[in-house]
């Protein structure tokens, strides 16, 4: 959305204007003169799904981010998908006092009060990858999920060349998820000969998702093309297709990137990728937090008194087109 755009163009232009530090390169280990100095600073991650290899780009951007600044990055939270675990963690780390929380809230709704009580408490929060929009935090950072699952149905709808029957691979019940899900089903009404019919539920765990695809398959052999949702639909995907013999018979849009699913780009599995800029929200949360802890954020002389803290609500990071002609750009073992 242009909004959006716009957020992100003044965000970056920000950090260019306040915090030169912003290549890739290790801070000055002596503060600025007149620099505020904030004693055992320190800033918290809290992901889900954290044994997903989805969160390495993240986990990068925010450590180094942290080592650019010179403070305590520390990226943690539960390895399965499971949002009272992360509540209950949102609670140790808001009783640790530290400097400024990002979170990636599994459920808007369990998360939302740990959100309030960690502002109420002075600890500002950022949300990344997916919201709580009706909780108090101060902004969220990362892709325009309803936009980006349109960009999966518009490939997916030219790969099938306008005709075909869909099925979906996702994890069910999660707000950006959902968002992706409903801005594909909107891109594929510009396509009246594709029908949707049936979903898999992959639990967000590559040792479910080939499995509930395969049952999707075998309750809808008429299928030609699928939409994967999520970090580990791809893979799962390529993998229950090739499994059955459908390998070229069914086209693949998956969402994201990890090693597993650019393996089955390269051997032809999967048409396409969208992926997130997951080491940017990372980066720039941090970036934010960072900025408003030492006043370099000075819109107004007490933005607290006023009501008006100085982020937008929110900000898009937009997403990156991985194809079998560029997969070879993301592979995490270039760097």
């Amino acid at each position: 959305m242009i909004r959006h755009g716009r957020c992100l163009l003044l965000a970056l232009g920000l950090c260019a204007a306040l915090l030169p530090g912003c290549q890739r390169t290790e801070p000055q280990s002596a503060p600025k003169p007149g620099a505020k100095t904030i004693p055992n600073e320190s800033y918290y991650f809290i992901g889900i799904c954290t044994a997903v290899p989805y969160w390495a780009d993240a986990r990068d951007g925010f450590e180094t981010r942290g080592r650019q600044l010179g403070v305590k990055a520390v990226f943690t939270g539960p390895a399965s998908y499971d949002s009272s675990a992360q509540a209950r963690q949102l609670d140790e780390i808001i009783a640790m006092k530290p400097t400024g929380i990002v979170l990636c809230p599994a459920d808007a709704a369990t998360l939302k009060p740990g959100i309030d009580r960690a502002v109420d408490a002075g600890i500002p929060v950022v949300t990344v990858d997916t919201d709580a929009p009706d909780s108090k935090r101060f902004c969220y950072i990362g892709t325009d999920n309803y936009n980006a699952g349109k960009v999966v149905g518009d490939l997916l709808g030219a790969a099938l060349a306008g005709k075909g029957k869909v099925g979906l691979c996702r994890l069910f019940g999660q707000w950006n998820i959902e968002e992706r899900t409903r801005g594909l089903r909107d891109a594929l009404k510009r396509f009246p000969d594709i029908e949707i019919v049936g979903e898999a539920d992959d639990k967000a765990d590559a040792a479910v998702g080939p499995t509930a695809v395969a049952g999707l398959l075998a309750a809808h052999p008429e299928i030609t093309g699928m939409a994967g949702l999520d970090a580990v639909s791809g893979g799962s995907i390529a993998h229950a297709v090739n499994t059955a013999g459908k390998k070229g018979k069914v086209k693949i849009i998956c969402f994201d990137r990890d090693e597993n699913m650019l393996q089955y780009m390269e051997d032809g599995s999967i048409e396409a990728s969208v992926a997130q800029k997951t080491y940017l929200m990372a980066w720039l949360a941090l970036t934010l937090l960072h900025a408003l802890a030492h006043d370099d954020i000075m819109h107004l002389p007490d933005w607290r008194a006023a009501g008006a803290p100085p982020f937008p609500r929110s900000i898009d990071t937009g997403v990156m087109i991985i194809t079998q002609t560029n997969y070879r750009q993301f592979k995490h073992s270039r760097r």
